[in-house]
């Protein structure tokens, strides 16, 4: 049976991570410093921007400079050509069908495993 608590305190929730998309993406080449302009791992933070791009149809390149404060990320959003696009529609659909193979050997398996195969019509025969 579940005990009742009186009380408990529960950890904060996790930082949601929000930027300024429409500017960061808008063709302009940003210096952007870790811990000031993004506070999520410098990974997290590129495949965000590139995600955010691929859904508008750009191309998100990155590099990185060191500057007297430091090392800064680059990056600048550019319109994707019409092969990037249709590589990114290609791969999507691969990894799509990779899935739906895997969940039909999944439920093939559970069915066999669960003695529910099955039954071939005789008229079929």
């Amino acid at each position: 049976m579940p005990q009742k608590l009186k009380s408990f305190e529960f950890k904060a929730l996790p930082t949601v991570h929000t930027f300024p998309w429409d500017n960061l993406l808008d063709g302009t080449i940003w210096a952007l410093k870790e811990g000031t302009d993004y506070t999520c791992r410098q990974g997290l933070f590129v495949s965000l921007a590139r995600k955010v791009g691929k859904q508008r149809d750009l191309y998100v390149r990155f590099g990185k400079q060191d500057t007297k404060d430091g090392e800064v990320l680059v990056m600048q959003a550019v319109p994707a050509t019409r092969e990037q696009i249709q590589d990114w529609k290609d791969r999507a659909a691969t990894r799509k069908a990779k899935i739906e193979a895997k969940k039909a050997e999944r439920a093939a398996a559970k069915a066999a495993a669960n003695g529910d195969e099955e039954e071939v019509d005789e008229d079929e025969e």
